[in-house]
């Protein structure tokens, strides 16, 4: 429930536009040298460990959907 009203907050959104408008690529694809953009703004650092650095644009980094996905379920597909 938390989570879901800071993603939806006003402030991650506009930071999250914001990341997305500097660094609009995956870049685990990036890694691979493919070009795909991003559609998830992934926190490096987890944001229920570190709240200090939710809106720090050196913790995030652009994912797209399955790098994402592969996050969020523990792999590290890059």
């Amino acid at each position: 429930v938390e989570a879901k009203r800071f993603y939806k907050s006003p402030q991650w959104r506009r930071c999250r536009e914001a990341f997305l408008a500097g660094k609009p690529l995956c870049v685990d694809c990036r890694k691979r040298g493919v070009i795909r953009p991003a559609e998830h703004v992934h926190h490096k650092l987890e944001r229920r460990d570190r709240p200090d650095l939710a809106f720090d644009h050196d913790n995030l980094e652009g994912l797209c959907q399955p790098h994402h996905n592969a996050r969020r379920a523990g792999g590290h597909q890059r």
